[in-house]
């Protein structure tokens, strides 16, 4: 037999969430952001690799925020 969380809990679980991947989205950005200026600087310390993985990670957190907000991703 499975035991349902309150309704309360579930709700709180699901911030918490929500909030880990705001944060994650937050974090990918800002390194993004600091790749992106410098590969405009020509900056050695840039690199298209990692700023595609970024990327990908900032999209994984976007397409997860839309699956479990129930929103689209595109909006």
């Amino acid at each position: 037999m499975k035991l349902a969380l309150p309704a309360r809990l579930k709700e709180k679980l699901m911030n918490c969430e929500i909030d880990d991947l705001l944060q994650r989205a937050l974090n990918s950005l800002a390194k993004a952001s600091s790749l992106i200026r410098k590969l405009a600087t020509t900056s050695p310390h840039a690199s298209l690799e990692v700023l595609e993985e970024h990327v990908v990670a900032l999209q994984a957190v976007r397409n997860e925020l839309a699956d479990r907000t129930g929103r689209s991703a595109l909006e």
